[in-house]
């Protein structure tokens, strides 16, 4: 599906960082369109719950349109699928749990995230 506007089309992702004894999830989202790049949080957990909230801040950020339908990609929150849904109805969004294709539309963003590591 080729997109005509920004937020048509968003790709939810995270990476991981090691942090001491413990993982890092950061999540971040691409805008299809625009290819901006939303920063989300970063978090010591992963789960459905943590997407669903991830979600939460994405539709609330101020460079977000969610006066037109919407479609989010999202690689995990799977068994959050209803609540997630349950969420974005009201707001005309829709989501949908692909891993290859968030992987391949965000793989630009992650290399050049590693280009200025230190």
């Amino acid at each position: 599906m080729k997109t005509t506007r920004p937020c048509q089309i968003v790709y939810l992702n995270f990476f991981s960082s090691k942090i001491k004894d413990s993982i890092a999830f950061t999540f971040y989202a691409i805008d299809d369109f625009s290819e901006y790049a939303f920063l989300l949080d970063v978090t010591e957990l992963l789960d459905g719950h943590i997407v669903l909230e991830q979600i939460k801040m994405l539709v609330a950020h101020e460079h977000f349109n969610t006066s037109l339908p919407f479609t989010i990609m999202a690689v995990a929150g799977i068994e959050m699928e209803k609540d997630i849904r349950d969420f974005l109805k009201p707001l005309d969004g829709s989501i949908i749990f692909d891993r290859n294709t968030v992987i391949k539309k965000t793989r630009n963003f992650i290399a050049e995230l590693n280009r200025f590591e230190g």
